[in-house]
Parts: structure tokens; C-alpha cells; sequence
């Protein structure tokens, strides 16, 4: 079995049978015996796995799942998961997150929030990243790799256009749960979120599986307002065609904190599991 065979059995295990059944007595058994998560409960809290079992046990552990659908995208010994997913007492939650899985279980995990309507899903300040949290490792070059970072890029740069985007991209983010929006549309949209004279110690790293790409980024707007996010993207004909931004973390009171829309059964990608 390859590392990203293993990276996608090790998630489809977390998703289909603790997740799926709200079954956190398995988290010990998918989870390495020490979880590093840059997440709601922290920036860098490494966690037993036995402590994050017990975190949600009394929280969660009485709800039943209504609904749940996600996609994996895979890269060797990392993997990226787009998600909705909804517990009883319309509970819901939409996330895009970051894995990385070592001897086959969960060793680290990023998630900047959720969207949906659980308010212990948005940001929180304890959750701001430096920078050095974001994954150095060297994964291969793409094609679909390359026009996401010339976007991100972009945006740094503070292009009004660039040429990574589709002529249409369907957006679902924090501001709307769907939206069809012309290439300028959006790089308007997105330079006027950050507003900004310039944009510092911009980290990011890149994932990529077919036509899915996840890139998990941090950046700073004029030396201290700070972005934190996970976004997805899906490609066509070499462009982005489609794109999942649920929230965004960091320090910037300029934004919305918090969701505000919640993702419909469509929202993701086809071929998605549903369970």
C-alpha cells in the first residue's frame, strides 16, 4: 500500500467509523498517541489522543449524525477534507481541513473553522498561526498546483486580474453558500476582503489529487492584520472552476468572524462519500 493509499484508508476510518457513528472511543485507536492540532483549541495544542477522545465525549458524544458527506483529496502522506456535516438539533458544520498521517494513523491537523451554525466552530484568537505551523515539506510540481499558487500569488501582489481563474468559478464561502461569479467578480471581491497595502510573510503549502487542490495559507495585511485559512479548489481545463473558503482565521476584525451561511447536500464535489 502507498502513503497516499494509507493516508486515504486512515481517513476514510476516521470519517466513516468515529465520525460517521460519533464513536470517539476509536479516536485512540485512528489518532497517533500524541494529536497536533492547529485548530479551535489551539495554534500548536499537541493533545493524547486519549484527551481529545475525552474533549468531545460530553459534547458530542449523545447527538446522532442527520447527515454526513465529505471528499478526500490525497498526497502521500497528506490529505485534505471537504466536509458537511450535520448532527441532531440541526447542528451543522462545513470545513475544509488538512491531515497529515504518519504510521497510519493522525498525526496533525489543521483547521482554521467552520462554517455552518455551531458557534464552537468559528475562529478563535488561541487559534492564530505564525506561520510556522504551515507544512514545509516538498510534495511534486503540478500543473493544477501552479495555477492555484499564481492565483494566491496574485491576490499578494494585488492584481485586479489574473489568468488562473475560469471565466466562471463557483464559489462556496463564508459570504454566500453558492454563487456563480465571473473571474473578475472574484479577484475584485477577494482584494477588497483584504484591502490592504501589503502582504507579509505569506506561507502556504499545496496538496493535489486529480483535479482537486487544497492549499492551507497564512498571511499578514499591513503588518498586523493576519488571514489564517484552508481552501479547495476544483480545476478545469487547467483553470479554477470552483473554490470552498467556510471561514477564515487569524486577527483581522475587519472580517465577518463566523459563518454565515450553511453548504446544501450539492455543495460538494461529485463522487463525494455519503453516509
Amino acid at each position: 500500500m502507498t502513503s497516499t493509499e494509507q493516508s486515504r484508508a486512515a481517513l476514510t476510518h476516521w470519517y466513516n467509523h468515529m465520525w460517521g457513528r460519533v464513536d470517539f472511543d476509536l479516536i485512540p485507536e485512528i489518532a497517533a498517541p500524541r494529536y497536533l492540532r492547529h485548530d479551535i483549541t489551539g495554534a500548536n495544542n499537541l493533545m493524547p489522543a486519549e484527551a481529545y477522545r475525552d474533549m468531545l465525549k460530553p459534547a458530542l458524544g449523545h447527538l446522532k449524525v442527520e447527515s454526513f458527506t465529505y471528499h478526500l483529496t490525497c498526497e502521500e502522506g497528506y490529505v485534505g477534507a471537504l466536509g458537511r456535516f450535520i448532527l441532531s438539533g440541526d447542528r451543522q458544520w462545513d470545513w475544509v481541513q488538512l491531515f497529515r498521517v504518519e504510521d497510519h494513523r493522525l498525526a496533525e491537523t489543521w483547521l482554521a473553522g467552520m462554517g455552518g451554525t455551531d458557534r464552537n466552530g468559528y475562529p478563535h484568537p488561541r487559534n492564530t498561526w505564525t506561520g510556522t505551523e504551515i507544512p514545509t515539506t516538498t510534495l511534486s510540481e503540478t500543473d493544477p498546483k501552479r495555477a492555484v499558487r499564481a492565483w494566491l500569488q496574485s491576490l499578494a501582489d494585488q492584481q485586479t486580474t489574473s489568468g488562473s481563474l475560469a471565466e466562471t468559478v463557483r464559489v462556496h464561502d463564508q459570504f454566500s453558500r453558492d454563487r456563480e461569479m465571473s473571474a473578475t467578480e472574484l479577484q475584485g471581491h477577494m482584494l477588497k476582503l483584504m484591502h490592504t497595502q501589503s502582504v507579509q510573510d505569506f506561507h502556504h503549502f499545496l496538496i493535489a489529487e486529480g483535479d482537486m487542490v487544497y492549499a492551507t495559507c497564512s498571511w499578514k495585511l499591513d503588518g498586523n492584520r493576519q488571514w489564517d485559512w484552508l481552501q479547495a479548489f476544483q480545476m478545469e481545463d487547467g483553470k479554477v472552476r470552483r473554490t470552498w473558503l467556510p471561514v477564515i482565521g487569524g486577527t483581522d476584525t475587519q472580517l465577518k468572524v463566523g459563518p454565515e451561511t450553511r453548504w446544501a447536500a450539492d455543495a460538494l464535489p461529485a463522487g463525494s462519500v455519503v453516509l
